[in-house]
């Protein structure tokens, strides 16, 4: 390429540069919230929670992967944002990419990984569960998925040329060619079916799983509800046969009962032998209120499902358009650089809108998990 066509291409490529200049700051946002965001998940769970129940096995792992995926994958988007169609770095585009796709598959796994958790403990508790056995080695399993997903974006990845014929130049593109017919076509385009597979069946899992796990939270609560509202009858005629005796509580936590009412027809003798005093349990006439930890551990074991429920709807929410969004781009390779400057701004957002899946955990975390955010505070 001589001088001439450098400065044109160079020209052409700061055209369409400037139309991602909004969603370059986007990504900024994106970069600085995930990293602080996550960082500070790894902290208190280094420092503060660290020997924590196994609930809570898989947030730090998670936490870690997508801090990763974050600091890895935002640089790349800008550095090719910033070099639309002048990129030509084939091994950041094959090798560098690679490594963003296993921890942004990783992510995901794990998301899959820990609502399968949350439904053994919620709605299977006296069946099998996830001992940590099984935990540590649904690690490796998920690495070796993770990477095996991505393997092929290694092989098929590479330095597409974009002619421009009006300004007679050609611009370079990193991507998986699945414009051009070839032995290789059939492939890449299977390759693209399967990774919408995994993302749609992981979707599916976490939309069956959750549903569950919210249909068997009501039904608790239901029941719970019923048996409170069963026993207040109950424990008001207990009050009104016992309203005239004296009591008496001993250090035991029992009361002694002495009753008032005597029985004229019988004798001196007879009286004092029914005016007796009985040892009676406390519990026997009044419900006892249960300590604070028993009383808020139902509501935090809900809130932590809950948790992983908006968590599942955001990575939903993330992913859905960027699905469609595939499917749309897959026969024209010249989408991004035939649109207008806002449209950019729209389909790079929907494009990139996976981002959201690594950095929205950790204010999850802190909105819904009270120990958390009350750990989190104590770091300032």
């Amino acid at each position: 390429m001589n001088r001439s066509e450098e400065d044109i291409l160079n020209a052409w490529n700061l055209e369409e540069a400037y139309k991602y200049i909004v969603h370059d700051v986007f990504l900024i946002i994106y970069f600085i919230v995930g990293v602080f965001g996550n960082v500070v998940v790894l902290i208190v769970y280094q420092v503060k929670l660290k020997k924590e129940s196994d609930s809570r096995y898989f947030i730090p792992i998670l936490a870690l992967v997508d801090l990763l995926a974050t600091i890895l994958r935002v640089p790349f988007e800008l550095w090719r944002t910033i070099l639309p169609v002048n990129f030509r770095d084939i091994n950041a585009c094959r090798y560098l990419w690679f490594v963003v796709n296993i921890f942004t598959f990783a992510s995901i796994y794990f998301l899959g990984i820990i609502t399968l958790q949350r439904y053994l403990k919620v709605c299977r508790p006296f069946g099998s569960q996830l001992t940590l056995r099984w935990r540590r080695a649904s690690l490796v399993f998920i690495f070796i998925l993770a990477t095996g997903t991505g393997a092929p974006f290694v092989i098929w990845d590479e330095i597409l040329p974009i002619p421009n014929p009006a300004l007679n130049v050609t611009g370079y593109i990193c991507g998986a060619d699945v414009f051009e017919v070839n032995e290789n076509s059939d492939y890449i385009l299977g390759f693209i079916f399967f990774i919408s597979f995994v993302i749609t069946s992981v979707m599916l899992e976490l939309i069956i799983l959750n549903s569950l796990i919210a249909r068997k939270i009501y039904t608790i609560i239901r029941n719970t509800n019923a048996r409170r509202n069963s026993t207040k009858p109950a424990r008001s005629n207990v009050s009104k046969e016992i309203s005239g005796s004296t009591f008496y509580v001993t250090q035991d936590g029992t009361s002694i009962t002495e009753a008032n009412s005597t029985d004229f027809s019988l004798t001196n003798n007879e009286q004092e032998i029914r005016k007796e005093k009985v040892m009676v349990p406390l519990s026997n006439y009044s419900q006892p209120i249960k300590s604070t930890s028993e009383n808020q551990e139902p509501a935090s074991s809900r809130k932590f499902s809950y948790m992983f429920m908006v968590i599942s709807l955001a990575f939903i929410l993330s992913y859905l358009p960027q699905i469609f969004l595939l499917f749309s781009l897959i026969n024209d390779r010249y989408f991004w650089i035939k649109i207008s400057q806002t449209e950019t701004i729209v389909f790079k957002f929907i494009d990139h809108m996976t981002t959201v899946n690594n950095i929205v955990n950790p204010y999850v975390y802190g909105f819904f998990d009270q120990k958390f955010r009350a750990s989190a505070k104590t770091l300032c």
